[in-house]
């Protein structure tokens, strides 16, 4: 008896977004009939790429229907993928748009191999948007952008490029690996070289929440240990937005906003189970919008509040540039041990 079911291949199971990501596939797929087999690759590219051909290697009535990878690296996978549409099963990238989907299609016309990704581009055009509406007067971005051999990454990087390229806003740009350490490690080289800024003219982006959390830490470990309180005046922005970990993390004052990348995961096996019902056949890519957390034009209100308490003659508030960090009016408290100031080398990687 032929198999029914789906195989998810994760790129690491170690935060919010890819726990949804996992959910929302469990969910759709059970709902649509398949059973589920699930890789975690725990970020490792030779991992996954093994992980795969073995899946490949096992008998044909054991093969799932259909891959759904999320890569760790994009430029690994050609082979492999080009072995999966060999054997006629769907190959699904998620979350990336590689360069070997669009050359297994030319190989390969009839092929179901096709993306379901987030608008790449609009997240790096919203990230742009909200600098731009933190920084009016332009200012000091530093940064931290995800592993360079993730298209998400280069495509994001890009859009924040040209959104900033009419405005005096100074971009300078560092590398992390989407962990929440990296984004520490990352933002902790800046601050190191850093040095006599107006801190009130500066903002930390990030390309996920984790990195985000962790150029955070970074400010408040550095503003205790140098005794400058005047760091946690820098704003942090994030991405992923998940409604429990990144969205939160704005509500309670921590990052100043995020942008909410909807799971994509739910969208592909409706995709799949859909084409398998009425006959397989070539799919098109899927692209799917993404919001900035919370809205620019809500985001531009507070700043503009902001902005009227510093002016001269206007009642003042000790506690101005922590609660007003995010839009809403809250005092953080750590809900996660790893949110504390935490000294550089004490951090365990995730």
């Amino acid at each position: 008896m032929a198999s029914r079911s789906l195989a998810l291949f994760l790129r690491a199971l170690n935060n919010s977004y890819q726990y949804l990501q996992k959910g929302e596939f469990y969910a759709r797929a059970h709902l649509r009939g398949f059973s589920v087999v699930q890789y975690d690759a725990h970020d490792d590219a030779q991992i996954q790429l093994q992980q795969l051909r073995e899946c490949l290697a096992s008998s044909e009535s054991a093969r799932p229907k259909a891959l759904f990878v999320n890569p760790v690296s994009d430029s690994l996978l050609t082979e492999v993928a080009r072995q999966a549409v060999r054997l006629g099963i769907p190959w699904i990238s998620l979350n990336r748009t590689p360069g070997h989907v669009t050359d297994l299609r030319r190989e390969f016309p009839k092929a179901a191999i096709f993306c379901v990704d987030p608008d790449q581009r609009g997240v790096g055009r919203l990230q742009g948007q909200q600098f731009q509406t933190l920084l009016p007067a332009g200012g000091e971005l530093f940064y931290v952008h995800g592993p360079q051999f993730a298209s998400s990454a280069r495509l994001r990087l890009g859009a924040v490029q040209s959104e900033l390229s009419a405005s005096q806003i100074h971009m300078t740009v560092g590398g992390g690996d989407w962990s929440e350490e990296s984004g520490f490690l990352a933002a902790m080289s800046w601050l190191r070289s850093a040095r006599n800024r107006d801190w009130g003219a500066c903002v930390i982006g990030a390309q996920n929440d984790d990195m985000a959390l962790g150029a955070y830490r970074a400010l408040q470990h550095q503003a205790s240990a140098r005794k400058r309180p005047q760091l946690t005046r820098v704003r942090v922005t994030g991405c992923d937005g998940e409604p429990n970990y990144g969205q939160r993390l704005v509500a309670e004052g921590v990052l100043a906003a995020t942008v909410v990348i909807p799971p994509t995961t739910g969208r592909a096996v409706d995709e799949v189970a859909t084409a398998l019902e009425v006959g397989m056949g070539t799919l098109a890519d899927v692209s799917l919008d993404v919001t900035s957390f919370p809205a620019i034009e809500a985001l531009s209100r507070t700043v503009e509040r902001e902005m009227k308490l510093k002016r001269p003659g206007s009642p003042s508030t000790a506690s101005t540039s922590h609660s007003t960090r995010g839009p809403y009016r809250s005092v953080f408290r750590p809900t996660r041990s790893v949110v504390a100031a935490t000294p550089l080398g004490a951090t365990a990687k995730k």
